[in-house]
């Protein structure tokens, strides 16, 4: 079938040809809706995040991203996958800055699904999940740009669907240096998370 093809072609050894197929699924996946649900493209999708070129890097993230926000299944079944999560994770932490957005960007999609599922749990107990988004919420003095906006709000907006469920929210108080990162998010001299207009 397509979608064996193209998950056969995300795990092969050409990274430029990995990276194309992920960039076609991110166009193709309201077209063919079934590509979210097949395993193999998303154990394909991991397999770039892990080992393929910034360019492959940044296209798995932005198909799930894509995959998510066009069929519902799809972002039950990707937020259900915990190495999705780990994945999405080590690129948020130590990715290429368009990278690390496209990763917050999908992992900002997956947060949807976290009301009544254990998808939230699964996020919130990867490892070093809840410190790295405190990491991106927070911008070095004088690297402030819309790039590193975008990152924060979507780190943002994770936390704030992980706090919908009362096991995780406890978590995320307790976390080094939340309290404060988001006291400044909503309050400090540079809020911009609500003054959207």
């Amino acid at each position: 079938s397509f979608c064996d093809s193209i998950a056969h072609s995300l795990q092969g050894e050409d990274q430029e040809q990995s990276a194309a197929h992920a960039f076609e699924i991110s166009e193709i996946c309201e077209a063919v809706p079934e590509i979210g649900i097949h395993a193999g493209v998303r154990t394909g999708l991991l397999h770039v995040m892990r080992h393929g070129t910034d360019d492959g890097k940044f296209w798995a993230c932005y198909a799930v991203y894509s995959m998510g926000c066009a069929n519902t299944a799809s972002k039950f079944v990707l937020g259900l996958t915990a190495s999705m999560y780990e994945a999405l994770q080590a690129l948020i932490e130590k990715g290429q800055k368009r990278v690390r957005l496209a990763a917050c960007m999908a992992l900002a999609m997956l947060s949807e699904v976290f009301s009544g599922s254990s998808a939230a749990e699964s996020f919130a107990m990867t490892e070093q999940m809840l410190e790295i988004l405190v990491g991106a919420m927070t911008v070095a003095h004088g690297e402030w740009d819309a790039d590193a906006e975008e990152l924060r709000d979507c780190a943002a907006v994770v936390l704030h669907n992980a706090s919908n469920v009362p096991r995780v929210a406890g978590l995320i108080v307790e976390t080094k240096g939340m309290i404060e990162t988001l006291k400044d998010l909503c309050l400090g001299p540079e809020c911009h998370v609500w003054r959207r207009g």
